[in-house]
This record gives C-alpha cells, sequence and structure tokens, in this order.
C-alpha cells in the first residue's frame, strides 16, 4: 500500500490485526470514517467513564491499532476513554500516506467524529501522540480546540531523523512532503502538553524529546523514563506510565470535567 523509497522508509504498517479490543476485556466500539474517494478508516472507540476526558490516540509508524490495546486498557482502567485510529493503509483502513498532511487529515476526521457523533465538548479531548503520530497531533492542535496534548517520544523533524539513522542530511527534494518539523510547530500550541520520553530511546533520541519539551510555551509537564527506550516505556515506568500524565490531565482539565459532573 506504500510505494516510493520514502514512504517505505518511513511507514511499516502491518494489514493484520493480532487482537480484538474483547480480548483483553474493552468493550469498543467499530468506527468507519469515510475521508474521502477510496479512503475509509477502521477505528475503535472506547467511551470514557467518570466524565473523563476522551483521548484521539495517534499511533506510531508501525504495525497497527491492535498493537496498542495494552496501552489503551490501562486508560480505560483509570476511566478515560479512547478512539483508536489506524491511518491510511494501516490494518483494515483503505487507502495509501502520500504526504504527512494525510495524516493530519486522518486525525481531523477522527476528532469530527468525537466532536459531531459523540457531541464530545473540544476542551474534553485529549491528542495523544506516539512517536510519528505525535506530528499529526500537533498539527490538529494548531488547527483544532482540545483540552490537552500528550506526546509520547516526540521528534525534532524527519531531516533530523534522517541524520541519526542514515548518517545523511535528507536532500529537501526527496523529504518535501514529509518534513514533520513538530520541533517549530510545538511552540505556537497553546494547548497544555504532557511529553513522556524514554532517557535510553534507541530510536528516537531522548534529546530531541527535550527539545520539543524546551521549545513548548504552553502549561506544561515531563516525565522522562530513566533507562526506558523506545518501545518498552510502559513495562519500563510501570503504572507511571498512565498516571503521571493522567494526573496531570485530571488537574488541568478539572474545571472542564466538573461541568459534566463530578470527577
Amino acid at each position: 500500500m506504500f510505494e516510493g523509497p520514502i514512504t517505505s522508509m518511513i511507514f511499516f504498517p502491518d494489514p493484520v490485526l493480532e487482537y480484538e479490543p474483547k480480548d483483553i476485556g474493552l468493550s469498543a466500539e467499530t468506527v468507519t470514517l469515510n475521508v474521502s474517494q477510496g479512503v475509509d478508516l477502521y477505528c475503535w472507540y472506547i467511551p470514557a467513564s467518570k466524565n473523563r476526558p476522551v483521548l484521539l490516540y495517534l499511533h506510531g509508524n508501525a504495525g497497527n491499532i491492535s498493537h496498542r490495546l495494552s496501552i489503551a486498557k490501562g486508560w480505560a482502567d483509570r476511566g478515560f476513554g479512547c478512539f483508536m485510529l489506524d491511518y491510511r493503509g494501516y490494518g483494515r483502513s483503505s487507502g495509501q500516506i502520500h504526504h504527512e498532511k494525510d495524516m493530519t487529515d486522518d486525525a481531523r476526521a477522527a476528532y469530527g467524529w468525537l466532536r459531531q457523533e459523540r457531541g464530545i465538548p473540544a476542551e474534553k479531548i485529549v491528542l495523544y501522540g506516539e512517536s510519528i503520530g505525535c506530528a499529526p497531533s500537533i498539527d490538529l492542535a494548531l488547527a483544532e480546540t482540545a483540552g490537552a496534548l500528550v506526546l509520547m517520544a516526540p521528534f525534532t523533524t524527519l531531516p533530523d531523523m534522517a541524520r541519526v539513522h542514515y548518517g545523511f542530511r535528507a536532500p529537501g527534494f526527496l523529504v518535501k512532503n514529509f518534513m514533520f518539523d513538530n520541533e517549530s510547530k510545538i511552540a505556537s500550541v497553546k494547548s497544555p502538553i504532557f511529553l513522556i520520553h524514554g532517557t535510553a530511546d534507541e530510536i528516537v533520541p531522548f534529546e530531541m524529546g527535550r527539545k520539543i519539551f524546551e521549545r513548548s510555551a504552553s502549561t506544561k509537564e515531563s516525565y522522562w523514563v530513566e533507562g526506558g527506550t523506545h518501545n518498552d516505556l510502559p513495562q519500563s515506568a510501570g503504572a507511571a506510565f498512565w498516571d503521571r500524565p493522567a494526573d496531570f490531565l485530571i488537574r488541568t482539565l478539572g474545571p472542564h470535567l466538573l461541568e459534566s459532573g463530578a470527577l
């Protein structure tokens, strides 16, 4: 589903869903979003309880939503909702990613569904980006109102990542559709930000996450997981992987949550 040398170096989708929400005790609604002709996104919606926010989960560049169910369950156990989106070309979603804007359009479609179909106030939607998913999360935070932004292992820019992993500066013509310039965009985000990154991340260097955090100008907190790598943060951090950002969200969004009932 992904063509061209750049897309094949960036995206590693898995078409097979290894698990269903029911396999780990989650009750979820299957949602299909029609973004455009030939692009239908396969998603799962896990409603919130206790008047908690709903996380719009934008995952990393490998696998699909089924591989993030254990993370979603941790949030569900704390009463938070979770809308899990597979980008075009991932899992059972059709279409292809040709430009970084495609990922943002997919995220915007999910945001619109939460607002229009479920009537969730913008202030109770948390944009949750994982690795490459931080890019559309930041883009959406700039385009729409959201209660908060949670970033897990964000990188600065794609050219920076190319230098780290391939030892060269990627020519502009090669990456012009996938700059993913999180570093410059994050400074304009007004939503509260929680950032989590492992200090031993072997994929996205820890210093990139620290730089994103330093560049952000909104209300913010960070959690640096000592010894945590790119794919083991829930295991390395334990319950704190969920508890630290959950505490931040409850403190930050408290007034909005109280408007519709007790915490």
